[in-house]
């Protein structure tokens, strides 16, 4: 599991051998994650999850994404997806 700064939800979802879509609606479905796949603040205070900001430049317009820590990948995989 990566320990680093946070890798991917989908490249995590690939790790446990699910696709990436079906992991975003386990963690919605279980209130890890708001509608807008943003954690809810809780699970970013644990340290289990990380938001990252980028620019889309071209429309000069911010987006969010959403990094699962090494931390976070342990405490999802003990759980029954």
């Amino acid at each position: 599991m990566n320990t680093g700064n946070g890798v991917s939800i989908g490249d995590f979802a690939k790790t446990i051998g699910l696709g990436q879509n079906k992991l975003f609606d386990w963690l919605r479905k279980n209130k890890y994650l708001m509608s807008n796949n943003i954690p809810y603040q809780q699970y970013i205070d644990n340290g289990y999850f990380k938001v990252i900001e980028w620019v889309l430049e071209k429309k000069n317009e911010a987006k969010f994404k959403t990094l699962i820590t090494g931390k976070g990948q342990e405490y999802i995989s003990s759980k029954n997806i």
